[in-house]
């Protein structure tokens, strides 16, 4: 079992198999220019993500800003790219210059800043928002051309979600059996426009009453955990923050993450677990995530794959 707190915390990261080290982005918001003095134009993204949930009231466009230093009329020119797996973790050479889904396009390639402008806007556009799948996200990459000096962010990595309306479906109850010896109380929210689903505030209860927060391997719980259901009820999802924290062996604490088995790619195959993944009933979901905690390695924790029930009442 892995939802003992003394044998899942205190007694360290036994099983956990140290994968490739992820870096985490821990820059500052905002380019950074040339301190030289030197008069050079340059321009770049605010940050180096940026994720966008379009509805019809975005007029079929999504527009991504960049900055610049100087001054007169100055032209960027961009470069948008598509990661065809929809994951962002393709390898460069395998994304491609039109989107596979035939959503998304550039408006334009030169980016125009007017005379006394710092900043100005690449425009990307979809025709309708009617073709952004629901609890689907669509990443792409906004890239800058030429050899411009002093850029601290060159190019930006874009998820895009189709913006839902969540309201109350039913009560329920949550056990994530990693963590929890118990079920706890929930409210499941449901999207209007698809079978998507958030269980509200899942992980606040449990964490403190299985005493997690006393003994300081709690921090920042989720407000929820989102999943989406497909026609022949399969589930999926995207990594969640769990709100609980675990030494490791460099005396830090990190957060640990449920990953989708499809997603898990580090260390170990975990796909024969996407099929457990699934609405078991009317009245019950059953997900199958990998625990692991990406800002240390992308190792799993113990036997990896731990089950959550979600029943409604």
């Amino acid at each position: 079992m892995c939802n003992s707190l003394s044998h899942h915390l205190l007694r360290g990261l036994c099983c956990l198999l140290l994968g490739s080290l992820l870096s985490c982005n821990k820059a500052n918001v905002g380019p950074l220019f040339p301190s030289d003095g030197a008069e050079i134009i340059s321009c770049g993204f605010a940050s180096s993500v940026l994720r966008a949930n379009v509805s019809a009231e975005d007029e079929g466009v999504l527009r991504v800003p960049l900055y610049r230093d100087g001054s007169g009329i100055f032209s960027q020119k961009v470069r948008l790219r598509f990661d065809p797996t929809g994951t962002g973790s393709a390898p460069d050479d395998q994304w491609v210059d039109v989107d596979p889904d035939g959503v998304f396009s550039l408006s334009t390639r030169n980016v125009i800043f007017s005379r006394d402008a710092l900043s100005a806007a690449a425009v990307i556009s979809f025709t309708d928002v009617a073709q952004i799948r629901p609890g689907r996200k669509y990443v792409m990459r906004l890239e800058l051309e030429g050899s411009e000096k002093g850029l601290q962010y060159r190019t930006i990595t874009i998820t895009v979600r189709r913006k839902l309306t969540f309201v109350k479906y039913a009560d329920c109850s949550f056990k994530d059996e990693c963590l929890f010896e118990a079920a706890y109380d929930c409210v499941l929210f449901k999207a209007e426009e698809a079978q998507v689903y958030r269980v509200m505030d899942p992980y606040t209860e449990g964490l403190e009453k299985e005493g997690y927060v006393a003994a300081g391997y709690s921090r920042n719980p989720p407000d929820y955990l989102e999943f989406m259901v497909d026609d022949s009820g399969l589930i999926t999802y995207e990594p969640f923050y769990t709100g609980m924290l675990v030494p490791t062996p460099a005396g830090t604490l990190v957060g640990a993450y449920g990953y989708w088995p499809g997603d898990y790619k580090w260390g170990k195959d975990f796909s024969s677990y996407i099929p457990l993944n699934r609405r078991s009933s009317e009245t019950q979901f059953i997900l199958w995530p990998v625990y692991c905690l990406p800002d240390y390695s992308h190792g799993f924790l113990n036997e990896g794959a731990y089950q959550i029930t979600i029943t409604l009442k």
